[in-house]
């Protein structure tokens, strides 16, 4: 339970994707599934961590079970989310982040990738631009143009690449909400909160969530009853409430994956979770009015129900 992207360049580059089911928790890996996936596939080169929802996945953990891993993070919907080991983003050799306009600080289009190995960084700067050897640090160019000198030094180009710049505005837009983050994230926490002792009022909703570190990007809805959730979901909708599948649902379902299976030998998470499972959107100018309406009609639905 993830979205596509974590999953299309995993196959576009040639390698084998190994599904894991989700902790219900958190919405990231199953710790009991990943300790069974690593016994057989003692040969995983690389694990692909999402932190869902705003939830701060247990990443540490999973760096025990498969200790000769490399760890990359996917932190697009949980930016400033926290973990025992510090911010989720900086405990592997990469992270991305997205700023998309659903996302809790937007760009309009675009992200970054955070990462503290030299290397790579370089690498990614001129993958970003083309392969161009000049998006490099100035060592490094000076480096190639000694190399190279046969090759115009403005178009000199070191490895295959990609044309992923944005522009001033993006940037202006970005830098302008990154001191606001935390305070705003406060917030959508509080909403969160609200939000579960709504839904603790009634007995058909799941709520046991992971909250240490949460910096909550939306409001999942995940009922016991699948017909329940399916009336909620168009009572919502009927009442002006957009709502959305929790991500991307179980990604094996999709039709580009359906040659894949997850390798489970007991009921999965994330299929209950496809099932039974929506949410609604979370940010910090959600009003009491707001909350207040939410509070109405799921009165009205459950007492109608």
């Amino acid at each position: 339970m993830t979205w596509v992207t974590n999953i299309s360049p995993i196959i576009q580059l040639g390698l084998k994707p190994i599904f894991c089911d989700i902790d219900p928790t958190h919405f990231s890996f199953d710790e009991k599934h990943m300790s069974f996936l690593a016994r057989k596939h003692v040969d995983i080169k690389l694990v692909f961590v999402s932190h869902l929802f705003g939830f701060s996945a247990p990443i540490e953990k999973y760096q025990q079970l498969l200790p000769n891993a490399i760890f990359i993070e996917d932190v697009c919907e949980s930016h400033g989310a926290t973990a025992e080991y510090g911010k989720v983003g900086t405990f592997s050799l990469g992270s991305t982040f997205s700023f998309y306009f659903g996302h809790h600080m937007t760009t309009v289009e675009g992200g970054f990738v955070s990462t503290n190995d030299r290397d790579l960084y370089e690498l990614m700067r001129a993958k970003r631009s083309h392969g161009l050897a000049r998006e490099m640090s100035q060592e490094l160019f000076e480096k190639y143009k000694i190399m190279y000198p046969n090759v115009h030094e403005q178009f000199l180009f070191v490895t295959d690449g990609y044309n992923l710049r944005n522009v001033e505005i993006n940037a202006v837009l970005g830098i302008s909400q990154l001191p606001r983050l935390n305070s705003n994230n406060k917030i959508r926490i509080s909403n969160f909160n609200r939000f579960l002792r709504i839904c603790n009022e009634y007995d058909c909703f799941f709520t046991d969530y992971k909250l240490e570190g949460n910096c909550s990007f939306c409001l999942p809805f995940v009922l016991d009853d699948v017909k329940m959730k399916n009336s909620l979901e168009i009572h919502l909708r009927n009442n002006g409430i957009e709502t959305r599948p929790l991500c991307g649902g179980n990604l094996l379902k999709q039709p580009f994956l359906k040659d894949y299976e997850l390798d489970i030998t007991w009921e999965s998470n994330v299929e209950k979770l496809h099932n039974h499972g929506f949410f609604i959107g979370n940010n910090h100018l959600i009003t009491d009015e707001e909350f207040e309406k939410l509070e109405q009609i799921l009165s009205e639905f459950i007492e109608d129900y």
